[in-house]
């Protein structure tokens, strides 16, 4: 087993460890739904985490009172992995999209990365992006003011009644095939035939593409029958045993794929080159539009 695989395992390892307190805390927040920019629990949830994790964490970034911007480094110099959270409520139907599994996902996946950072390179950037259900308003403005400018690439896991690691047009194919394989070796593979495929990510994470690689996957936190997210159903599906069982293994395929990109200059390489080559087209698009 090689250096990668190994250290793919101890996290996966770490993560596992993490699983109790990451449950509570994605319990905590879906049971204490927050409307956008006023996420101030689950937000202090997140960030007391962090905090105790080893992450320097800066509360209220971008002037977002409920915004926060976490970074850990590494052993050496290298490339900076960006995990964007979300841990918004909508109104009226609270946690319909999931997302009290977001945040408590991708701080797992962080978390079990700084038990290792002896053995990758480069950096780790977590930015909590408030009122993700409201066209994506906190990322919107942490995008302008630069937030993501020092990232390498972007990775945010979402919840669904499917899983599909490249489903979403936009999206970096590249990197969404590294999560992916990593999904496969944790035993859990894309539906054969998602429901929703090639839904756009939605402006925001779209706008995101254009300035850095971004994956945005898909997994599967309940059945097929309980339909697209933004419903009651959803709601309900997104606090069950299944679902903090879908969010720890989305957790341990976050970390693997951070150190794919960290541990493997070929990996980042590939996704560069598909994210120049796109948004190049994507411009001659536009000019001859």
């Amino acid at each position: 087993m090689g250096l990668l695989e190994e250290t793919k395992e101890r996290a996966c390892r770490e993560v596992d460890r993490l699983a109790g307190e990451l449950t509570e805390m994605a319990r905590n927040i879906h049971a204490n739904p927050e409307l956008g920019f006023g996420e101030y629990r689950a937000s202090a949830w997140l960030t007391d985490f962090l905090e105790k994790n080893a992450f320097e964490v800066e509360r209220g970034s971008a002037d977002l009172r409920t915004a926060f911007r976490a970074t850990l480094a590494g052993a050496t110099t290298g490339p900076t992995v960006c995990f964007p959270l979300e841990y918004d409520a909508s109104p009226e139907i609270d946690h319909c999209c999931g997302h009290n599994l977001i945040g408590p996902a991708h701080a797992g996946a962080a978390a079990a990365l700084q038990k290792l950072s002896s053995a990758w390179p480069g950096r780790l950037l977590l930015l909590g992006t408030p009122n993700g259900e409201e066209g994506g308003g906190g990322l919107k403005i942490m995008l302008a003011l630069g937030e993501f400018r020092d990232a390498d690439v972007a990775i945010r896991f979402h919840p669904s009644s499917y899983t599909g690691a490249n489903t979403r047009p936009m999206a970096n194919r590249a990197l969404g095939e590294l999560f992916r394989a990593n999904l496969t070796t944790l035993g859990l593979d894309d539906d054969p035939s998602p429901p929703f495929i090639n839904r756009p990510i939605g402006g925001a994470m779209d706008r995101l593409t254009w300035v850095v690689p971004t994956a945005a996957p898909f997994v599967a936190i309940c059945a097929r029958s309980v339909g697209r997210d933004d419903t009651p159903r959803f709601t309900a599906a997104a606090d069950t045993s299944l679902a903090y069982e879908r969010m720890v293994v989305a957790a341990k395929a976050l970390a693997m794929t951070a150190l794919d990109v960290l541990m493997q200059p070929d990996a980042l390489e590939k996704v560069k080159l598909e994210f120049q080559t796109n948004r190049w087209l994507r411009y001659r698009q536009i000019i001859a539009a």
